[in-house]
């Protein structure tokens, strides 16, 4: 399953930032969930068995997008109300 990550427009720096020196994924698992940039698609986090990564900040190293894994929590609220 792939995730489209939320493009931010500004840094929190509440959250730990992941700034990608290139193209190649953070970390590579065995699992199921993909994390893609939500500007230009390249993979941020590749098969992870995590359906709900903690909250950072990635910097995608082929476009330079802010990149936040926060819509994760917001969608799992919505959908237990």
């Amino acid at each position: 399953m792939r995730f489209v990550m939320r493009v931010l427009y500004c840094l929190d720096t509440r959250q730990p930032v992941i700034d990608l020196p290139n193209e190649q994924p953070f970390a590579t698992g065995s699992g199921s969930h993909d994390y893609v940039c939500g500007r230009c698609g390249n993979v941020l986090f590749a098969r992870l068995e995590l359906p709900n990564p903690p909250k950072v900040t990635v910097i995608c190293g082929k476009c330079r997008t802010l990149n936040g894994m926060a819509f994760r929590e917001a969608t799992s609220k919505l959908v237990s109300q």
